[in-house]
């Protein structure tokens, strides 16, 4: 839908939205006014302002499917906004007006759908469009230059459908990074896993998404598909718009002053909720799962999980672009944490994985970045990742004091840790040791408080050699040797205040 048309739509109901509470609760044999909604009937004026601003955040006449689709949307939309609306004014034992409300939403929530229905709304939306890869279409852009008078008459037309999309700078950066575009290239421009799955099997080798990643419902599940139609190497390219730019996007578009609170609420609802347990079902409920607020760190994991590298990225015009290629089967994981208590995958004793309790210090899926980062950032002095993106700030403030690393005395009570000891690593990380010391480090627990700490390491050599020092003193002495390593650690700790980046 255009901007002005959907505009039309949100400050429309500004008037509308009044003027069938007005009616209702005259209705009703209330005596209210205008002026009454701002004071004596002001629990009723709340309610009002409390609708729109949900419809606002709930991206409600952002629909693009047909009108049943679009029906039951706003109406789930609508049941939600009001049933969240009671439950505050419950609490706030507010409820004297509960008949009203009741009356006045069933009739917003009909007019709502009579002008869907009978006022041509549903002309204003279009469905999902697709560009088949077949040679007539004139996919293989760079052929414009090869054959400029075939080309321009056909290629021409598939520009100018990918820069109406997307942009023009956009269509640039798929023409300069995604190599080799010819008919085995197939341009979507999809939110629906169910897209992707219609596609003829063996056919392409690339797929390009001109459709934001925010916007499918299931994103996993949608990447998944797209892994299943992909041959090994084949490539995957798309965008998202991160949360990080979709705060100045928001802060740009509204006046000084409200922007902040939209921005807030919006964060609180497409960012919040579908990551709390007993809230994600009313967040699915009402959005199907679109419009979430993702980090580029969250995205690019998701990526990497379901079985894609990226091979290149860039930012345009506040969105992340990404070229991918697709290296592995997904990994379908069934149980994403999202909480603030984590439990990573580590190396345990005799090489058995074990689950290691944390606070969360990352976004979500960073812990399927490892290789991402250490490609294009090695590491840090302290043996810890350079300029790591994936650490939040709450995260950085938890590791500076350790607070991240409390929740691993679960693991020593369960008895797959000990006190003192070598950290527990990630496959990753673990496979950047030699040979030798993987093979120590296999036949003993891991620890809470690392030789690190002790030897205060800089490089991973370093950081290798103190392992090693500590692991062939503790095959001769254990208790000796974890006694003396504690309390030399707790030295650097307290009075040289070692501390963890």
């Amino acid at each position: 839908m255009s901007r002005n048309k959907k505009y039309f739509f949100y400050f429309g109901g500004l008037l509308w939205v009044p003027a069938v509470f007005l009616a209702s609760g005259r209705l009703l044999g209330h005596n209210v006014t205008i002026a009454s909604l701002l004071d004596k009937h002001l629990a009723v004026g709340v309610y009002i302002l409390l609708w729109w601003l949900g419809s606002l955040i709930l991206v409600k006449w952002d629909i693009r499917k047909n009108v049943e689709n679009t029906l039951n949307a706003l109406l789930k939309k609508n049941l939600v906004i009001h049933a969240a609306v009671v439950i505050f004014y419950y609490y706030m034992e507010l409820l004297g007006y509960k008949w009203w409300l009741l009356l006045g939403f069933s009739v917003v929530t009909f007019l709502e759908a009579v002008i869907i229905r009978f006022f041509g709304f549903d002309k204003l939306l279009h469905q999902d469009a697709f560009i088949p890869a077949e040679p007539s279409t004139g996919i293989p852009l760079k052929g414009a230059i090869e054959n400029e008078v075939e080309a321009t008459q056909v290629s021409g037309a598939l520009r100018l459908l990918i820069a109406d999309e997307v942009g023009e700078n956009a269509l640039q950066y798929l023409q300069q990074n995604l190599s080799n575009i010819n008919e085995k290239t197939v341009f979507l421009a999809t939110e629906s896993r169910f897209n992707i799955l219609q596609q003829p099997d063996g056919t392409f080798d690339k797929i390009v998404n001109l459709k934001p990643l925010n916007k499918v419902g299931r994103i996993n599940k949608f990447l998944e598909a797209i892994n299943e139609k992909l041959p090994d190497g084949g490539h995957l390219a798309g965008f998202v718009e991160t949360y990080e730019y979709s705060k100045d996007r928001i802060l740009n578009r509204y006046p000084r002053g409200i922007n902040y609170v939209i921005h807030f609420a919006y964060l609180l609802w497409n960012r919040i909720f579908p990551k709390i347990y007993f809230l994600r079902a009313i967040y699915f409920v009402a959005t199907a799962g679109k419009y979430r607020e993702v980090s580029k760190a969250e995205i690019f994991g998701r990526l990497y999980s379901c079985g894609f590298s990226i091979v290149n990225e860039e930012v345009i015009e506040g969105k992340q672009y990404f070229i991918t290629k697709k290296v592995k089967e997904p990994v379908y994981d069934e149980h994403p944490t999202y909480g603030p208590l984590i439990r990573l995958r580590r190396k345990g004793e005799n090489g058995k994985m074990i689950g290691v309790y944390k606070l969360r210090t990352m976004y979500p899926y960073s812990e399927y970045l490892q290789e991402y980062v250490y490609q294009r950032n090695q590491l840090d002095e302290g043996g810890k990742f350079k300029d790591d993106f994936r650490v939040t700030g709450m995260g950085k403030f938890f590791r500076k004091f350790w607070l991240d690393e409390l929740p691993m005395f679960l693991n020593v009570l369960k008895g797959e840790m000990k006190i003192v000891g070598v950290r527990p690593l990630s496959n990753h990380y673990f496979s950047l040791y030699h040979k030798e010391l993987q093979e120590k480090r296999s036949r003993h627990k891991p620890g809470l408080i690392p030789p690190f700490y002790v030897d205060l390491p800089s490089t991973l050599e370093e950081i290798m050699e103190s392992e090693m020092r500590y692991l062939e003193e503790y095959e001769q002495s254990p208790w000796a040797t974890d006694w003396t390593y504690f309390w030399k650690a707790m030295h650097n700790i307290f009075i040289k205040k070692a501390r963890s980046k």
